[in-house]
């Protein structure tokens, strides 16, 4: 299972794979009118991880985080809060 979570940092989120182990995934993060606005393709996510998005302006997203197994796959709204 895949299990996403604010962090102390507004622009950060932070994921842990509940088997422990690191998993090749897919990141994309879309504006709630439904505009792609950041993607990252394969990238290799440790069992506890932080994933940073500072560029992003303040306001909610929906990341989508698509791993090599579907069990550790999933979707969170988040909103960022601007600097």
């Amino acid at each position: 299972d895949l299990h996403s979570f604010p962090t102390r940092r507004s622009s950060d989120l932070g994921n842990s794979f509940a088997d422990g182990q690191p998993h090749t995934c897919s990141l994309r993060i879309y504006s709630l009118s439904g505009s792609l606005v950041l993607s990252r393709p394969r990238t290799l996510l440790a069992a506890q991880s932080t994933i940073q998005f500072g560029s992003l302006t303040a306001g909610v997203y929906v990341v989508q985080i698509h791993a090599d197994s579907p069990k550790h796959s999933g979707s969170t709204l988040v909103r960022f809060i601007g600097k």
